[in-house]
């Protein structure tokens, strides 16, 4: 084969990179106003990038002092300190300490549940933990034609009729529910910060690093 069609072929084995194409400009008159525009945009956009990473530096300063008093509440106090949590100034302007609770909902992994065995022991760790699991509907399934429209009615009900009618396969049937499967802490383990304190606030302080998004804390302005 020679030709046209043999250096094509040879084209996409050499991996020949087409020709990119002249990108479109628009250019202003020098004293077009929005020439102006093009340069507060970009002064601007500056200024929102300096500001955004000064925002995030001081919430991140009061973030690590709303978690160190909510410690030494539980430490010092033994109970969690009551909601909704502020943080003010002499002025007398204030900025909400939030604290979320994921567990349930959030998964440890195996390294950080190994860490919280070697933090708090092996059997303490497994009293707060426990096995969960999640369904969801595969998509690809749920696009069949009149799946969707039985679902709605019963899930269970709806399985056993596609599949005895034949809209589904057995083995789509089976997939038509799909789990995951997460190790977590069980709900209610926040409230027993003050006993997995005990008297340590470093211990709780680590504890705290190690469970991550299980405990979401942050500065809500």
């Amino acid at each position: 084969m020679s030709g046209m069609l043999a250096a094509a072929k040879q084209r996409e084995v050499t991996g020949e990179k087409k020709k990119k194409p002249e990108p479109t400009v628009w250019k202003l008159a020098r004293r077009h106003p929005l020439g102006r525009s093009i340069d507060e945009v970009v002064r601007l956009n500056d200024l929102v990038k300096d500001c955004n990473k000064q925002l995030a530096e001081h919430k991140a300063a009061l973030k690590e002092f709303g978690d160190e008093r909510l410690i030494k509440s539980c430490v010092a106090d033994r109970a969690l300190p009551s909601s909704p949590m502020f943080i003010q100034n002499a002025d007398g302007v204030a900025l909400n300490y939030v604290t979320n609770d994921c567990c349930g909902s959030s998964g440890l992994a195996s390294g950080e549940v190994d860490e919280l065995e070697t933090l708090l022991g092996v059997d303490k760790v497994r009293g707060m933990i426990c096995e969960q699991t999640e369904y969801s509907l595969d998509d690809g399934v749920m696009k069949l034609p009149g799946v969707a429209e039985v679902v709605d009615r019963h899930l269970t009900a709806a399985r056993n009729e596609l599949v005895n009618t034949g809209v589904l396969k057995a083995d789509q049937g089976e997939r038509l529910v799909k789990a995951s499967t997460f190790t977590g802490l069980k709900r209610g383990t926040l409230d027993r910060l003050p006993e997995i304190a005990g008297r340590s606030k470093s211990r709780l302080k680590i504890f705290l690093s190690i469970i991550g998004a299980t405990f979401k804390r942050y500065i809500k302005t």
